[in-house]
């Protein structure tokens, strides 16, 4: 049986006709307005694909639902399943006026983790925009985004531009990845970074609509680090020397955890491992290992070099062994356990606008996912959920 189509209107209409100043029918997937007058219609710039989209001519997906719609929970590939059957038309020129103007003067400052990367954003990678379009189109989502998260009345329309944007950069990103060079590697890591944010900020623009779950997200997010890492691995040296530089060239001193709990919690962790070892292969207790050896690393990181504790912090997926998502996926209760505690360091980010409520999601969902696997891992997630509750107390 055919999915029933909902009836009910938008409180907005769609993007286009608010520019015009004309009556918007409000119908999906495109308004009559737009169709007479043969332009992109905001209801129609994205689709979600079912897990076994079929694809028409156009670009779009024949089994979709509306940007404000449930989305697809496979968010691993949900990146790939966004298609925007129209280009960004001249009619959106004053938004991306209004949009470019709130990167430079607003976003590039939070995304600036002290002065000497400043300039990374506020020039290099703006620079690197006018030479890349895929990039032009993560600025664009990124300031999209942030404005959603700072104007409540007008959260849809931003969010549904920075989906756009998002969905049309990516097309050109991926078609670029094939063919990594001097002349485009900056433009790319660029891009990757601004995604990996995105993916860290969407669900809090969907807020209590729970229409992506901090499990889908944060597989994501290892996903497209994954992707950080591969260009950094094929272009190390043009990055590392290049006009973002300050992003790799600074001390990452190491120092114990100064927080008490977060030391017993750490021990307690990595006796839990070495107790359960005994009875899995050899393999897979390293990867346990070296998971919790990058957690120790990242909380002390935050001690020695606290106004880069942002970084530390996104850094961890790309130093873990890519096995450990896999073993979460499958549902691992131990590689579960070990994202809760993740879910801590994410809480030292809750304050930034693309980090908020992100560790308390994570938290409380997988810790919640462990006690239905079985009651006694609870007690193991108790410091990580009295410290996601202080933390939701506070802001």
């Amino acid at each position: 049986m055919a999915p029933r189509r909902s009836h009910r209107k938008s409180r907005t209409g769609c993007i286009q006709c608010k520019q015009r100043r004309v009556k918007c029918d409000e119908q999906v997937p495109r308004c009559q307005n737009c169709i007479s007058r043969n332009t992109g219609c905001s209801y129609n710039f994205v689709r979600a694909c079912s897990t076994s989209p079929s694809v028409a001519e156009d670009g779009s997906c024949t089994d979709s639902t509306s940007a404000r719609g449930h989305i697809s929970a496979d968010l691993g590939s949900i990146y790939s399943r966004y298609y925007s059957s129209q280009p960004v038309t001249k009619l959106m020129r004053l938004r991306e006026l209004e949009l470019m103007h709130h990167y430079a003067t607003s976003t590039c400052e939070t995304m600036a983790q002290h002065e000497t990367d400043l300039d990374v954003w506020k020039r290099s990678i703006p620079a690197e925009a006018f030479k890349h379009e895929f990039l032009m189109d993560g600025i664009m989502a990124l300031a999209s985004l942030h404005i959603a998260l700072h104007r409540p009345s007008n959260r849809w329309t931003y969010t549904e531009l920075a989906v756009q944007y998002q969905a049309s950069g990516l097309r050109e990103f991926k078609a670029t990845l094939n063919g990594i060079k001097e002349e485009n590697c900056h433009a790319l890591f660029g891009f990757s970074l601004i995604i990996t944010v995105l993916a860290f900020a969407f669900p809090e623009c969907y807020g209590d609509q729970h229409l992506v779950t901090p499990r889908d997200s944060i597989i994501s997010i290892f996903e497209l680090l994954r992707g950080v890492r591969a260009i950094k691995t094929s272009s190390h040296g043009s990055l590392r020397g290049g006009q973002m530089k300050a992003l790799f060239n600074y001390p990452r001193p190491y120092m114990d955890p100064e927080d008490d709990e977060d030391v017993e919690a750490l021990l307690k962790l990595r006796q839990r491992t070495d107790q359960l070892g005994k009875d899995v292969h050899p393999e897979k207790h390293n990867i346990y290992l070296s998971a919790i050896d990058c957690l120790e690393k990242s909380f002390g990181e935050i001690v020695g070099l606290p106004e880069r504790g942002a970084g530390a912090i996104v850094a961890w997926p790309v130093m873990v062994p890519d096995d450990l998502m896999i073993l979460f996926k499958e549902g691992d209760p131990l590689a579960m356990l070990i994202l809760v505690h993740y879910g801590v360091l994410l809480l030292h980010v809750h304050n930034q606008w693309w980090g908020k409520n992100f560790g308390v999601r994570l938290i409380r969902h997988t810790s919640e996912a462990l006690h239905q696997i079985n009651p006694e891992w609870s007690s193991c997630c108790e410091w990580a959920r009295n410290k996601a509750a202080v933390v939701s107390e506070l802001s």
